[in-house]
């Protein structure tokens, strides 16, 4: 994924991660910006297991969030604000 200049990727684990599957993210939140992209960078967490299992593949057991980076220009900073927040996908083959 490649975000817009000027955001940042916040990475949580999700509230039942830990009931339910027993394992811990570490760290528990993670601050992706912009530059850490291309198609051979994956986002990635370390995980804390804490019991035996098995996590399907597609299981949710974090989320993130894209918002404006604290390292944004105020040219950045004012054309987030004109587009109230909003970011447009488009999906690519190849970064």
């Amino acid at each position: 994924m490649k975000l817009p200049d000027g955001y940042e990727a916040i990475i949580n684990p999700k509230i039942g991660t830990f009931e339910r599957w027993g394992i811990l993210i570490s760290p528990s939140q993670v601050v992706i910006d912009n530059n850490y992209c291309g198609d051979h960078y994956v986002w990635g967490l370390k995980v804390i297991p804490f019991k035996n299992g098995v996590i399907p593949k597609g299981a949710r057991i974090v989320q993130f969030k894209i918002q404006l980076s604290q390292k944004a220009t105020i040219w950045q900073r004012i054309k987030w604000l004109f587009s109230n927040g909003k970011i447009e996908f488009e999906e690519v083959d190849e970064l």
